[in-house]
C-alpha cells in the first residue's frame, strides 16, 4: 500500500500506476490527471508508476455557465 495525496486527500492505496489508480477510484468519462504537478497524457497512464508520497490531481470538466 502506498500513501498518496489525491486532490489534497491522503489515501492508502495499492495502485502500482496511474491506470490502476483510475480503475480503483472508478473514474470514468472525461478527466485530466497530473502526477507531482506534471500533466500525464492518458496514453501514458499505465507507464507512470506511483511512489509513496506522490501527489495526484484529477480534474473533471464541469458543465454550466
Amino acid at each position: 500500500m502506498k500513501s498518496l495525496s489525491i486532490n489534497g486527500e491522503t489515501l492508502q492505496l495499492a495502485a502500482k500506476n496511474l491506470a490502476e489508480l483510475i480503475d480503483l477510484l472508478k473514474i470514468q468519462g472525461s478527466f485530466a490527471i497530473a502526477l507531482n504537478n506534471q500533466v500525464v497524457p492518458k496514453s501514458e497512464l499505465a507507464m507512470q508508476n506511483l511512489n509513496d508520497g506522490d501527489h495526484v490531481e484529477i480534474i473533471r470538466p464541469t458543465v454550466g455557465g
